[in-house]
């Protein structure tokens, strides 16, 4: 479902939510439709949402859980501050840490940028000893490979809103985790359909450089491996820990793809690959490259609403698996060791993943950009807000988790890793 006539009012109340940046209507917008203003979207220095100056309301001799929620308020306000680090879309979910400091009156510090740099940074602040972040929203790969337990901590721990802990209110009556340790608690997860047309290859081109008759002439993953081609793609690095991972175990599992797709795209293709999402976005929309595969860029839509020539759709689907698509940066948070403001942290978790918070969320679009909000997890009959209804869950169907969701396709995903670790002669 699109929402095109909201986009202009939704844009400008972007821009001004972004580091440096007025609401003057022209420059504003001139500044977006630069290619280089792009990463201020996942910029690596942090935004502070200064903490609102009204008062909140009391309640007369609250009891049980009400006394405990005031007194949880009262310690957060207290300690005054949130501080979240996420990756490159971290930006979708600002909007939601600004709803918070309004309402409780607490400054939120939010820091976005490149993932794996996030990651690295919070790994040589704790080694130092020094403890600066309490939520962290990064992507499954990220999580399970880099940061892991020696960074983060169970959340399920943090849990006590009665409206979080009663797992009868949540998707097949359980709390989703992303990892096996369950460090990331996943919210938000949206059925992939035909309505992306490229099925799950997450495939993005320059629409300057590839003609609309060689997309129309496209009917399997196959056709992608021309000669022509070689040497014109670009991918996120699979050995680097980072993003794509899921496009790569839906190809692996696919019976029209599997290891021969992935040996003659990686070695026959002779992909740029790079750990950098700023350079794989650069290089797609300034025409250095034709296709962007496995890429883990989360801007691309932004991107081609701003008019960059690129593009992911195609007249039909090149391959496709069913699933629920959630986790990763914008759909789960995870908490960082010693968090510096507990009390804070726990207020957040609980209150976002309350029925008030997922209502906030399911009403709110991620960014301008978009043209669907985010499908809660919970099973409580939250309002469908700006959802679109092609990706919402239908009663009494039970959908397969994508592969980095997948408890039971963990292994695979590492065994992938590895192989095409050795095919490249990289590792991990």
């Amino acid at each position: 479902m699109n929402h095109p006539a909201a986009h202009g009012n939704r844009l400008l109340q972007w821009i001004g939510r972004l580091p440096g940046r007025s609401i003057r209507p022209l420059a504003g917008i001139a500044v977006l439709l630069a290619i280089g203003a792009l990463a201020a979207c996942g910029s690596d220095e942090p935004t502070a949402t200064p903490a609102s100056q009204e008062p909140g309301a009391t309640t007369a001799a609250p009891t049980g859980f009400e006394a405990e929620w005031e007194a949880l308020i009262k310690a957060a306000q207290d300690e005054g501050r949130l501080v979240m680090a996420g990756g490159g879309s971290s930006v979708d979910v600002r909007q939601y840490y600004e709803a918070f400091s309004k309402k409780f009156g607490i400054t939120t510090v939010v820091s976005g940028g490149n993932g794996t740099a996030q990651a690295n940074r919070i790994l040589a602040e704790q080694a130092a000893g020094r403890y600066e972040v309490d939520l962290v929203h990064a992507g499954n790969t990220t999580i399970k490979s880099r940061l892991g337990p020696r960074a983060l901590q169970p959340i399920e721990t943090w849990l006590f809103h009665p409206e979080v802990v009663d797992q009868s209110l949540w998707y097949l009556g359980e709390h989703k985790y992303g990892d096996i340790a369950r460090l990331s608690f996943v919210y938000a997860a949206e059925v992939s359909s035909a309505e992306n047309a490229s099925g799950n290859m997450s495939l993005w081109y320059n629409t300057n450089l590839v003609s609309p008759e060689e997309i129309e002439a496209l009917e399997s993953p196959w056709d992608l491996l021309q000669d022509k081609w070689i040497g014109e793609f670009v991918s996120f690095d699979p050995t680097g820990g980072g993003g794509g991972t899921g496009q790569l175990l839906n190809a692996w599992r696919d019976p029209d793809m599997g290891e021969e797709w992935l040996r003659a795209y990686w070695i026959g293709m002779e992909p740029f690959i790079s750990n950098d999402t700023r350079i794989i976005e650069s290089s797609l929309v300034n025409g250095r490259f034709h296709w962007g595969y496995s890429t883990s860029v989360d801007v691309f839509d932004q991107l081609k609403a701003q008019g960059a020539p690129i593009s992911d759709e195609f007249p039909r689907a090149l391959t496709f698996i069913s699933e629920l698509t959630g986790g990763g940066t914008a759909r789960s948070f995870s908490v960082a060791k010693n968090a510096p403001h507990p009390n804070a942290t726990k207020l957040y978790i609980n209150w976002f993943l309350s029925r008030e918070g997922q209502t906030l969320m399911q009403a709110s679009l991620p960014t301008p950009f978009d043209d669907c909000a985010f499908v809660t997890l919970r099973e409580d009959d939250i309002p469908p807000g700006l959802t679109c209804p092609h990706e919402l869950r239908q009663p009494g169907v039970t959908y397969t988790w994508e592969p980095d969701l997948d408890p039971e396709l963990e292994s695979l995903r590492f065994e992938l890793l590895d192989w095409i670790g050795v095919l490249l002669g990289r590792t991990r």
